[in-house]
């Protein structure tokens, strides 16, 4: 499926990024947990976001310079240097995976 795809986590860490004033979305398709959808509000860290086609404008003026969001989005995942991975550890061995994560120079960061 074309599209730029991301967990919840990293879609919202982009789309928390400071871009610029006034920047905003406009004309833009996701599928957000397989429904698409024009607009997420909500997002869990563990959700799948697909940004299938959007615009994003630098202003609010009419004459404003506009981005599509695809390209925009793989080029700001290509760029990061780190990734999010959501996993599932038995609750007795919680202790010992934090510590082997932190012997390993990792963040848990939940």
């Amino acid at each position: 499926m074309p599209g730029v795809k991301m967990t919840g986590a990293e879609f919202m860490q982009f789309t928390a990024e400071p871009w610029g004033p006034d920047w905003y979305w406009d004309e833009t398709v996701f599928l957000h947990n397989g429904v698409e959808k024009d607009d997420i509000g909500e997002c869990a860290e563990t959700d799948e976001v697909v940004i299938l086609e959007g615009t994003i404008f630098k202003g609010q003026e009419i004459a404003s310079v506009s981005i599509d969001a695809l390209p925009f989005a793989r080029k700001w995942l290509k760029a990061r240097t780190i990734t999010s991975l959501t996993v599932e550890v038995p609750k007795d061995q919680i202790e010992a995976f934090k510590a082997d994560m932190a012997a390993k120079g990792l963040r848990v960061l939940k």
